[in-house]
């Protein structure tokens, strides 16, 4: 019998297949807090049959989590929650309050996520 809730709230998705999406998961998993956090590969199909309101498409563009709530983050919305929220990176949160340090934010995940995508690219293992 299949389990029908193996996923729990707060999920944290990301591409399992990229080095630098490992490494992400990898550190956040390293600090304080963020242990409540559900962390599965967008390619374990089976968590779209559970999350109707992400898919595959839109998880491949960009890293996604749904908060406690089933709320849903995607890109730079997801580092901006993740500061905001834990205690280690939330030391950090000030910076998000004023224009400047959420233009920071997204001009800081723009960039990686362009990188992310290059990587993707011209790796033979990736997609």
């Amino acid at each position: 019998m299949e389990e029908k809730n193996r996923y729990q709230l707060p999920l944290l998705l990301y591409d399992g297949k990229c080095e630098l999406c490992t490494r992400f998961k990898q550190s956040l998993e390293r600090l304080p807090g963020t242990d409540s956090i559900q962390m599965v590969s967008i390619h374990d199909k089976d968590v779209y049959t559970q999350f109707k309101q992400i898919s595959f498409e839109q998880c491949s563009e960009s890293v996604h989590y749904l908060d406690s709530d089933g709320n849903v983050y995607r890109g730079e919305q997801v580092v901006t929650h993740l500061i905001e929220k834990f205690p280690l990176v939330g030391r950090f949160s000030w910076l998000l309050q004023s224009d400047m340090g959420q233009k920071a934010s997204k001009y800081f995940y723009d960039k990686v996520n362009q990188y992310r995508e290059e990587l993707l690219k011209r790796c033979g293992n990736c997609k």
